[in-house]
């Protein structure tokens, strides 16, 4: 499965001090939101990490918001043949597989 645009949103009050950081990372003061990006989970990228400080207690970083996108079915479904209602006969088609996070969240 390779997992693409993954995000994770803290709650965070106050403004963090990343010492080390795979992938990205952007604090938006308005929203108290830390967002931390990687470009691409799959087989050679398992894992990343992020270390920071941040004046707040453990509970003011939850809920943490996971958003992702991957081009394949999480249990690799695929549509092998379209048939006419009418009498059974093949019909030519295209598809395409995206799955998303609508909300995904670690409270």
């Amino acid at each position: 499965m390779i997992l693409t645009s993954c995000c994770c949103v803290l709650s965070i009050g106050s403004s963090p001090v990343v010492s080390e950081c795979d992938g990205e990372y952007t604090y938006e003061p308005r929203k108290n939101m830390l967002l931390w990006t990687l470009p691409i989970i799959d087989a050679s990228n398992k894992s990343g990490a992020m270390e920071f400080s941040a004046t707040a207690l453990p509970g003011d970083f939850f809920p943490v918001t996971v958003n992702f996108v991957c081009k394949r079915s999480y249990a690799n479904l695929k549509v092998t043949e379209v048939l006419a209602v009418e009498d059974d006969s093949p019909v030519k088609f295209s598809e395409e597989t995206v799955f998303f996070t609508e909300k995904y969240e670690v409270v």
